[in-house]
């Protein structure tokens, strides 16, 4: 006689083995595509989709920044304002974003995506996390005050305006405010997606990875990041997957420091052996020893320059380029290339978080640095001290109330103008790198100061580099080359596949199809 309660045993075993198989099948990584959204043959804009059967992931979400319009490399040349407030894809739907560093032109575009619908997980390291928090807040903080009045301080109330030389020491009694009226920055749009915003909204949403530590986010997918010396908490980011019982190893470079720039020194850590490698080429045609000769020619030209008694301008990014340059002139003196360092203003608030943040790691402020963050029109108007050297946002010049400090350097034919690095082609900075005269509000202004450019400062591979990264990596499959000028990825192309490697230019929103 059958025994039902046995047959109802069996069924019910039948039945569970039946369901715990469909979920393992289920769970298992059948197809993966990965998606440029930026950083296609130009630099900015970094943003790599992984689309998977299980879960979707952003490797970066940043802001774009203007190219050369005038070149048609099949650019995505939609205006830059409108790139930066729009996403690519649902980022409801994305579970997990990685950020390889805190620069704008890869994480910018986090408040965007939260704004959107974004409710994932964001994976960095502890150094990025921090830092981040001091990028958003700062676009945050933009978000409210655009087209509204802003508060200005007076000179005479900041305890570092206390130079003997200074022209402007009581020259203001009481506060003002002014209405900024500038030009649009290439984050405008960005920042005013952020109205509302909480930056604890975003940091809530942050965890912190170690290098070195492989993390499975989900079933068949497995994060490792590599330190990448490009600032601090900059990361290479290792991606292997099980697909369908076979291991694929995805890479993301990120950027890559040099091992120069006096901050981040030594080599990038990397992996031995992966199948595809997205690898960034910003300096793809470039060779900074041949241009500038190392450090050699700032710390001349620094020595030069404060001995003829010029003041010098440098204008430069707030995140790690001013640490940079500040370092740089804080070693010079160090190893006998300077001699003296006069007043060093450096101008930004948020350049004083960042330089808060700095102290931790490393010791490099010169110590005759004022950092100064009134920003009083007259503060500007009577900053003369001479010799001196004085560092501000890259976009100082796109305020108003700058002006007269922007007029009085560029027309002084006894002043200097640094250029260390990018320069954005709607800034003055982007005008002085081919231009005689530039424009300042509705004038042009002839150019009389002095113009030098200094390439070392970047933290970046440059071709030479790029190539002696790669050559001592085993890549089964292809190098897709990112964040990078066109023409000098075609160059960089074909050194790449002199080493016999298989090297492809990928578009706007190409896809690596994976199964």
């Amino acid at each position: 006689m059958l025994d039902i309660k046995k047959l109802y045993r069996a069924s019910i075993l039948i039945l569970c083995i039946t369901i715990f198989t469909t979920n393992c099948i289920y769970l298992q990584l059948t197809e993966v595509n990965v998606q440029l959204l930026g950083a296609a043959r130009q630099v900015s804009g970094s943003s790599y989709y992984i689309d998977t059967n299980i879960n979707d992931v952003l490797i970066d979400c940043g802001i774009f920044y203007p190219e050369d319009q005038s070149i048609d490399y099949d650019l995505d040349k939609s205006n830059t304002d409108e790139k930066n407030t729009k996403l690519d894809i649902d980022v409801a739907t994305i579970d997990a974003i990685i950020l390889t560093h805190a620069h704008l032109d890869h994480l910018g575009k986090v408040p965007l995506a939260y704004k959107k619908g974004f409710r994932g997980k964001i994976y960095s390291t502890n150094q990025t996390f921090k830092i981040a928090e001091i990028m958003f807040e700062n676009m945050i903080l933009k978000s409210s005050n655009l087209g509204k009045e802003k508060f200005i301080k007076s000179a005479n109330s900041d305890k570092h305006h206390s130079h003997p030389n200074c022209k402007w020491k009581n020259k203001i009694k009481e506060p003002r405010t002014v209405t900024a009226n500038r030009k649009a920055l290439p984050y405008d749009g960005i920042c005013k997606i952020c109205i509302g915003l909480e930056t604890r909204d975003i940091m809530d949403m942050f965890v912190v990875l170690g290098y070195n530590k492989p993390k499975e986010l989900f079933e068949g997918f497995t994060v490792e990041l590599f330190d990448a010396r490009h600032i601090p908490g900059s990361s290479s980011i290792l991606i292997t997957m099980d697909v369908n019982g076979s291991e694929h190893i995805v890479y993301f470079s990120g950027d890559v420091g040099s091992g120069i720039n006096g901050l981040l020194t030594g080599y990038p850590n990397k992996p031995r052996e992966v199948d595809y490698i997205f690898m960034e080429s910003t300096y793809g045609n470039h060779s900074r020893k041949k241009e500038d000769k190392s450090f050699d020619a700032f710390y001349n030209q620094v020595q030069e320059d404060l001995y003829n008694k010029q003041r010098i301008w440098i204008p430069a990014f707030t995140l790690d380029r001013t640490q940079r340059v500040l370092n740089q002139l804080r070693y010079g003196i160090q190893i006998g290339e300077i001699d003296n360092l006069p007043a060093v203003f450096a101008l930004s608030t948020t350049a004083k978080k960042i330089n808060t943040l700095y102290d931790q790691y490393f010791d490099f402020r010169p110590s005759t640095l004022n950092e100064s963050y009134s920003m009083s029109p007259k503060y500007f108007e009577y900053l003369d001290v001479k010799p001196s050297i004085t560092i501000t946002p890259s976009y100082i010049d796109d305020l108003d109330f700058f002006h007269p400090f922007v007029k009085s350097v560029i027309t002084d034919k006894r002043a200097s103008i640094y250029l260390v690095g990018y320069q954005d082609p709607r800034s003055i900075g982007g005008s002085l790198k081919n231009d005689d005269r530039v424009k300042l509000g509705a004038r042009f202004i002839k150019v009389n100061a002095k113009i030098s450019k200094f390439s070392s400062f970047s933290g970046h591979l440059d071709g030479q580099g790029v190539i002696d990264y790669l050559s001592d990596m085993k890549i089964n499959e292809s190098i897709f080359l990112t964040h990078g000028e066109y023409q000098g990825m075609l160059e960089l192309k074909e050194r790449i596949e002199a080493l016999d490697k298989n090297c492809i230019i990928p578009d706007y929103k190409w896809k690596l199809h994976i199964k």
